[in-house]
């Protein structure tokens, strides 16, 4: 059975797979990162501006990095690990900005301090790293220096994908060839890319914001990577049906697990923003009133508020 588990070697050499012991071999138990997101592989997060991505990254560093989650197992960790958060889009202020946020009014000091010790921020505004260029050659010094960064990580986040290429987003070829590298670093380095990315504006205008065909570009992108994660807005029907007023949706958002390979596909979670935009997981009543607004958020464990209502 050397031949069906020599993993290298049947990639490399396409040899075929040895499967007449097959019975006895043990099933394989995966390692997730987060949700349905696979250690070693690339995912997608995709959602439009304005929405929360940036918050909700921070919430999945804290989930990975220091198993702190603000909204408690929407998208569940098993195991944490090292994080790296590789942002190339907003201010080392913006940054800074956001995440004091969410550590005044949630965190403790101790959880402050293993933040920073399992947990890597860096802000690359105006000096991004093209992996691609427009022709959609690949640029060798800049994947040799992501190869380089995300060495030691479990889970390592580029914000946003376009600021990591010049090449044509609805290019199949150029597409697949920049997951091509995103995928060759994975298996090498054995960490997981989480790749931002932004929804096209006809799946935002027309509700479908939280569709696995939602990303901005070529179809490769979501075909080629092994997990995708949507936030979206909270659509009118969604707002019936969880009893909220729809006046209200612009306070929530929801997270959906849009393509998840080990498991069945579960309905998006919401989420609902604090005063400070920060997303949670509230606990819904069933019935909303627009003048008093009867929503109130869980418990966080470990948290900063200490069991005190939040203001939202």
């Amino acid at each position: 059975m050397k031949g069906f588990l020599n993993e290298e070697a049947l990639l490399r050499e396409g040899k075929p797979l040895d499967l007449r012991n097959i019975k006895n071999i043990p099933r394989k138990q995966l390692d997730i990162v987060f949700g349905g997101m696979e250690a070693k592989t690339v995912g997608v997060f995709v959602g439009p501006g304005g929405q929360g991505k940036t918050f909700y990254v921070y919430n999945i560093i804290m989930s990975v990095g220091i198993g702190f989650d603000l909204t408690e197992g929407a998208i569940p960790v098993k195991h944490t690990g090292k994080v790296l958060y590789l942002n190339a889009e907003d201010s080392p202020e913006f940054l800074v900005d956001r995440f004091k946020s969410i550590a005044d009014e949630y965190l403790t000091d101790e959880q402050v301090e293993a933040f920073c010790e399992n947990c890597e921020i860096r802000a690359f505004e105006g000096y991004n790293r093209v992996l691609l260029n427009e022709d959609g050659k690949e640029v060798a010094e800049a994947v040799d220096w992501l190869r380089e960064q995300t060495k030691g990580y479990r889970l390592v986040i580029l914000d946003t994908m376009r600021l990591f290429h010049d090449a044509d987003e609805n290019s199949a070829s150029a597409m697949s060839k920049l997951l091509k590298i995103f995928k060759r670093i994975c298996k090498e380095n054995e960490c997981s890319i989480l790749l931002v990315h932004h929804t096209s504006k006809s799946s935002t205008l027309n509700g479908k914001g939280d569709d696995a065909n939602a990303s901005r570009g070529s179809s490769v992108i979501t075909s080629n990577a092994r997990y995708q994660l949507n936030i979206s807005g909270l659509t009118e029907e969604q707002a019936k049906k969880s009893n909220i007023d729809p006046q209200l949706r612009h306070k929530f958002a929801v997270i959906t697990e849009s393509k998840v390979n080990n498991k069945a596909q579960a309905q998006g979670v919401i989420l609902m923003r604090d005063s400070n935009g920060v997303l949670v997981r509230p606990v819904l009543t069933p019935a909303l009133d627009r003048s008093e607004m009867d929503i109130l958020p869980t418990t966080l464990k470990g948290g900063a508020q200490n069991g005190k209502t939040r203001k939202f």
